[in-house]
């Protein structure tokens, strides 16, 4: 017990090298060992002194009951009547050793205080009644109280010494009421300024460098990163430190900032009991010009006095050369007011475009509508993380008094309100019990009906409440009447909407969307489809890649208000745009940067009208806009934007304009050539079309088409009936028993119940069942939720919850462990990357594995960075199912490539998880982006969006064992044993198949006779369908020339489109699989046929249904046969068929 107490106490004199360093101490020596950003070494000892000290707060949070409370007990006051004692201190003298060192004398329940005189436990009897988390809590306070005690006798400068002082008293308040701590008084709350400093290099980056190409741009906004993780991590100065240097009138304000800094940004960094904030977050334009200037001159000092270590690394030269640059523009003149975030003008001109990408002419709306509409998500996510006080008292200016015929619809504050010696407006502190400037009641009546709602009800409503100030912002800067109408218009809606608690809805006489048929992305499809579909593949991929072009720019315009078109538009079309405008601010507009309003992209929902009023001027401003960047346009797209890009608009304005153009006609149908068929399928919503793949998952009733693998049914309606139907109703179905005909579903289902049944394994099979996958152990843990597996990563820009952060540390742990020869601090530095993601495996709410890596979505790809499972939970199928959950989750985000480089140690497991030495990227696409490690492998792994991994083995382990239970039920049937084979004692070397004995009874067929699977001797080789490999181009095309020509032959006339239901009623009852040479079609489009077998299989299959269904003596008996002849002699002219 002494040596365990002895512990405790020693935490209050922790080494200032755990705890943080002093307030007033310069910028430390920082860290170039990765040139990618220049982080202060503080920042290094900042978070492994976090560490250090979160490890010695669990050590303690550990420890049994009575050890806690005895920590306590120096906290708490004494609870006997009138005793006004604040903490025990031992009575028992102080002990020295021989060597002079101090003995912590044995402490038990019954000592006395030596203040009161009382036993210890009168001062801790209050506390066993706690839960173990207010335990820890309160005992978290003591260790941080022990470690500013420690500060404020090493501290030097009287000005932080009195912050120090000021925290400890508060820590110690909050002990003996506890409470949690709050900092007030005349300390006022974070953010202290807007624009923020993070907001304001963010506001100088787009304003200065907007115009730069993307690289370049990059770059700048890489060194604002840079500079702004150095400012986070900084140490400032104290003001006694800085009084020669500054003017009288500056020291006031810097001293606050001091102040404020040491209190939310510094000490909570080491000190986690009290509110912690990033310094670029929450002060602004004082604080930087105060500090800039001396910052840049540290940070320029260390970077020369490294840069021999920088030469060394691939950003030396940014760091040297780049950054001075940008430190020396005026920054601190830099101001923007903050109606970016909002949205744009509905009433203004197009913005300038961006041409860093000249596939398509991108305006610069686009890139500020997605940068404003990621900057309010970012906002709304702060004030979702808020306490729920904080949320109710934003919801209480929104929500109406619940007094009874009080009838104030939003809590107004009726302090007055208070400005700085400098003019500026300080916020009062409010608080539930302030009252109304409205109604007087108080604010708790404002919001008492609020609490009992659920967490993601009061955070819609908070988003509600944000959207409504945004766009109340927005209605004071517009100047077009008409649509400061529709901004004041949806202000309401969203205010009714938070006093009803309700969804919003826009009703009346706009309707809803979509408001005309065909849409103009309709329309433009059509008209590619009907001007170019003769075109060569190349050059019609060439005219949809401008269609695509023109709806992107269409989907990001801002079109003019009504008012600015007065004098150019007609007065009987007037109305009609002005209906146009309206919906196009309150469904696509607005609902851009306020989410709480259904959102729909202006293609989709706008047809003839809208674009037949906007074409002429759109085109004209796009025109101009590429004019005049022609520089800018990358040189191999300039011909396409300036040439062809004209044309193209020529052509589809001859056609927007014509009143009997097909492209507007709702039911125009042209089928594409085959490679826009393949991208049109793939950008679908819609449901599954015939012959597309669809993700399988294995259920006790699935039932599969086990010849061609694809699970989507044949077409079973056409529009035309087969000709000749007199014949076919004297046709009669021709039942041969000797005919291969598919396996009946009751079979298939009988077989996987009986797979599926409890009994199916006994004996040691059940116990131990074979060939068990490796990764079956570690699916059944997670559904036993033993494990669990979360995506965690660290952040700059929001909140990063205490539970991820600790993760993060585990995390790091596991890889130091599992990875010796990678330095700790590499490690680190990449796990705490806010670029880097780590999937996590969490057992028993510690992380024992994961997989760092770092996603690249524009290059398409991800880097896995570190893969390990601690040493005493591998050999469980763990790294299996991580990687497998890994790829599903990749595949979610459309990341369909894995890269990594992989030691002689890794190779192996990397291996059994699909990747391949083999590259198939490009190293244009990967190199410069991933980390080169000498000595280990680059290896490559390709997703296939179409399969489960999680689920993949549990559905190839079920088909095998349908194969074993079918062989096994066809061993039952035949029962006979035949003699061996001796003719290989008399010198055979080989027989044929068919020569031996009772193979014919089992209903084997050879080559010649398989008629549905297609099987030839050539296909028995190892031709497999892998469905990772596109089709390739030269099979394809060869394909669909055989098939053409077996639709045009003369015998193909039954069997160009599906059986008609009505006109053959039994025909689907008798031919379970269908099949036809529309569906072959569509299949070949959609790219189903990946290998010449499954091509073949469903040609024969349709002669096979054929066959099955109508007597030899039909005419539809014999176009079977002619065409299945002549089916096979091309398929031998183009050498696909096997002989």
């Amino acid at each position: 017990m002494a040596s365990e107490d002895n512990f405790i106490n020693s935490h209050a004199t922790a080494p200032s090298e755990e705890t943080g360093q002093s307030a007033s101490s310069n910028l430390q020596q920082e860290s170039t060992k990765d040139a990618n950003s220049a982080k202060p070494q503080a920042q290094v000892n900042r978070t492994s002194n976090l560490q250090k000290i979160r490890q010695r707060k669990q050590q303690i949070y550990n420890l049994p009951q009575e050890k806690k409370l005895l920590k306590l007990a120096n906290y708490s006051a004494c609870q006997a009547e009138e005793c006004k004692c604040t903490g025990w201190k031992n009575a028992q003298p102080i002990i020295k050793s021989a060597k002079g060192e101090i003995q912590q004398p044995v402490i038990n329940f019954f000592d006395p205080c030596k203040m009161c005189t009382h036993p210890l436990e009168n001062h801790i009897k209050h506390l066993p009644v706690q839960s173990d988390e207010e335990i820890n809590r309160l005992l978290g306070m003591a260790i941080d109280i022990d470690i500013i005690y420690a500060h404020i006798h090493r501290e030097v400068d009287l000005y932080t010494k009195k912050a120090y002082f000021y925290l400890y008293e508060l820590l110690r308040n909050c002990i003996l009421s506890m409470t949690k701590p709050t900092v007030g008084g005349p300390l006022e709350q974070p953010p202290f300024e807007k624009p923020n400093i993070a907001k304001a290099v963010t506001n100088f980056v787009l304003y200065k460098f907007s115009h730069l190409p993307s690289r370049e741009w990059q770059i700048m906004y890489n060194m604002a990163r840079m500079f702004l993780y150095c400012l986070n991590f900084l140490n400032f100065e104290g003001p006694n430190t800085r009084r020669l240097t500054f003017n009288a009138d500056e020291t006031p304000a810097y001293k606050t900032n001091y102040t404020h800094w040491l209190v939310f940004c510094h000490v909570p960094a080491f000190c986690d009991s009290l509110p912690h904030y990033d310094t670029p977050l929450v002060f602004g334009k004082t604080l930087l010009q105060a500090v800039f200037r001396s910052v840049c001159r540290k940070l320029m000092d260390i970077c020369n006095n490294g840069r021999d270590k920088l030469a060394a690394t691939e950003n030396g030269v940014l760091i040297s050369t780049h950054l001075p640059k940008m430190a020396s523009e005026d920054i601190n003149s830099h101001t923007t007011a903050s109606s970016e975030e909002t949205g744009q003008s509905a009433s203004s001109n197009l913005q300038k475009e961006s041409t860093k990408d000249a596939n398509s002419a991108k305006p610069q709306a686009q890139v500020n509508r997605t940068s404003n509409l990621q900057k309010i998500r970012q906002r709304k996510q702060q004030i979702y993380n808020l306490p729920q006080e904080k949320k109710l008292l934003k919801l209480a200016n929104y929500s109406a008094c619940q007094a009874e015929e009080c009838k104030c619809t939003g809590w107004k504050n009726a302090q007055p309100i208070i400005k700085s010696a400098k003019g500026e407006i300080q916020q009062p502190v409010i608080n539930f019990f302030d009252p109304c400037k409205m109604c007087t009641h108080p604010l708790e009546n404002h919001i008492k009906h609020l609490p009992v709602q659920s967490d993601e009800e009061i955070n819609r409503l908070l988003g509600m409440a944000i959207d409504a100030d945004n766009i109340f912002a927005c209605t004071h800067r517009e100047v077009d009447p008409d649509t400061k109408k529709v901004y004041i218009y949806l202000y309401k809606l969203l205010r009714n909407c938070i006093f009803s608690m309700t969804k919003p809805t826009v009703e009346g006489p706009l309707g809803q969307p979509p408001f005309e048929r065909p849409n103009i992305a309709k329309a433009v499809t059509n008209f590619v489809l009907y001007k170019f579909s003769h075109l060569p593949s190349r050059e019609w991929q060439i005219m949809y890649d401008m269609a695509k072009m023109l709806l992107h720019c269409l989907n990001f315009w801002n079109f003019e208000a009504p008012s600015a078109r007065r004098l150019t538009i007609n007065t009987d079309e007037a109305p009609a745009y002005k209906i146009n405008y309206t919906r196009w601010l309150v469904f696509c507009h607005v609902p851009a940067f306020c989410d709480s309003l259904p959102h729909y992209d202006t293609p989709l929902v706008f047809g003839k009208t809208l674009l037949q009023a906007v074409f002429r001027s759109v085109c004209r401003q796009l025109m101009d806009r590429c004019n005049n960047e022609r520089d800018k346009i990358a040189p191999e797209k300039r011909v396409l934007v300036l040439t062809h890009f004209p044309k193209f608009l020529s052509s589809l304005e001859v056609e927007i304009y014509s009143d009997n153009s097909p492209i507007w006609d709702p039911e125009f149908k042209q089928i594409p050539p085959s490679p826009f068929q393949t991208a049109l399928e793939s950008k679908a919503h819609q449901a599954r079309k015939t012959g597309e793949f669809e993700k399988v998952t294995v259920t006790p009733n699935e039932k599969d088409n086990f010849t061609t693998i694809n699970i989507s049914p044949g077409i079973k309606k056409i529009q035309e009936k087969r000709p000749n139907a007199e014949g076919r109703l004297e046709a009669k179905r021709r039942k041969n028993e000797d005919t291969f005909e598919d396996l009946p579903d009751e079979t298939i289902a009988e077989i996987v119940a009986s797979i599926n049944d409890t009994n199916y394994m006994s004996g040691s099979d059940a116990v131990f069942p074979p060939n068990v996958p490796r990764d079956e152990t570690a699916k059944m843990e997670e559904s036993k939720k033993i494990i669990e597996f979360h995506v965690v990563g660290n952040s700059l820009t929001r909140p990063v919850s205490k539970q991820t952060m600790l993760w993060l540390i585990g995390l790091q742990d596991v890889f130091s462990h599992q990875l010796p020869r990678t330095p700790k601090e590499y490690i680190t530095q990449l796990v705490f990357d806010p670029k880097h993601k780590t999937l996590a495996l969490i057992k028993d709410g510690r992380p024992i594995g994961g997989i760092c890596f770092c996603m690249f979505p524009t290059q398409g790809f991800t880097e896995i960075v570190f893969c390990a499972v601690t040493s005493h939970e591998q050999v469980k199928g763990y790294g299996t199912h991580l990687m497998n959950m890994l790829k599903d989750y990749h595949i979610k985000n459309n990341i369909l490539h894995f890269l990594t480089f992989a030691d002689d140690f890794a190779i192996g497991y990397f291996k059994k998880q699909g990747f391949s030495k083999d590259i198939k990227l490009p190293k244009s696409v990967h190199q410069g982006y991933i980390k080169y490690y000498v000595g280990a492998t680059l290896m490559h792994c390709e997703l296939n969006p179409k399969i489960v991994y999680t689920e993949f083995t549990a559905v190839i382990r079920k088909q095998k064992e349908i194969v074993k239970k079918l062989i096994h039920q066809r061993h039952q049937e035949i029962q006979k044993v035949h003699p061996g084979l001796t003719c290989f004692k008399e010198g055979l070397r080989g027989i044929p198949i068919e020569c031996i004995p009772g193979i014919h009874e089992t209903g084997w067929k050879s080559c010649a006779q398989t008629r549905t699977r297609g099987v030839t001797k050539g296909m028995q080789g190892p031709e497999s369908m892998d469905t990772n490999l596109e089709v390739p181009d030269s099979l394809c095309n060869t394909l669909n020339g055989v098939l053409n020509s077996v639709k045009k032959h003369s015998t193909a006339w039954p069997f160009l489109k599906p059986v008609d239901k009505n006109d053959v009623p039994d025909y689907y009852d008798h031919i379970k699989y269908p099949m036809d040479l529309k569906t072959m079609q569509d299949r070949l489009n959609s790219g189903y046929y990946v290998i010449k077998r499954l091509f073949i299989a469903d040609m024969l299959r349709i002669f096979t249904n054929c066959r099955l269904y109508n007597s030899p003596d039909t005419e539809y008996y014999r176009c079977a046969n002619a065409l299945e002849k002549y089916f096979q002699t091309r398929m031998k002219e183009v050498g696909l068929w096997d002989k």
